[in-house]
């Protein structure tokens, strides 16, 4: 008699977990894929030799964008990318953006195809100063995006 029981208990609860995942599937998630329109990139770009000052402004643009803009990166509106410039298939971006020094460009792109792009020179006067560096990118990349504040 116990060993039906165990039988029937352990039947139950694989069946309801086939069911709950079936209904799950079922059901849009909260994560559904962002609706088309403009997607937009925060490009870190940067070098395999890399000193102080240069992995600190990677990290402030990284808390800058993801304290700023948590919703359109969940979205998958916005992304930021760090790019090493220095690996071949990164190389056609020196090129692309008329890179000349480490930076943060935030861009429109549609596809992987930039549509415009803005460059946000700035960061290497305010890196020292955390909440300045942070404001000039919130303020510079809502802009870009059409008017987040």
């Amino acid at each position: 008699m116990k060993k039906r029981i165990r039988c029937l208990l352990i039947g139950l609860i694989l069946s309801s977990g086939i069911l709950c995942s079936v209904i799950s599937s079922a059901q849009p998630s909260g994560d559904t894929k962002r609706a088309s329109g403009p997607k937009f990139v925060a490009f870190y770009f940067h070098s395999t030799q890399r000193c102080a000052t240069c992995r600190k402004i990677e990290a402030l643009s990284r808390e800058a964008i993801q304290t700023s803009f948590a919703e359109e990166l969940k979205k998958g509106d916005l992304e930021f990318r760090p790019v090493n410039v220095d690996e071949p298939q990164n190389k056609h971006y020196v090129q692309d953006f008329k890179l000349y020094t480490k930076t943060l460009i935030i861009a429109r792109v549609s596809g992987e195809k930039v549509q415009s792009h803005r460059n946000l020179t700035k960061i290497w006067e305010l890196v020292y100063s955390s909440k300045d560096f942070s404001n000039y990118v919130k303020n510079e990349i809502s802009v870009f995006m059409g008017g987040k504040s």
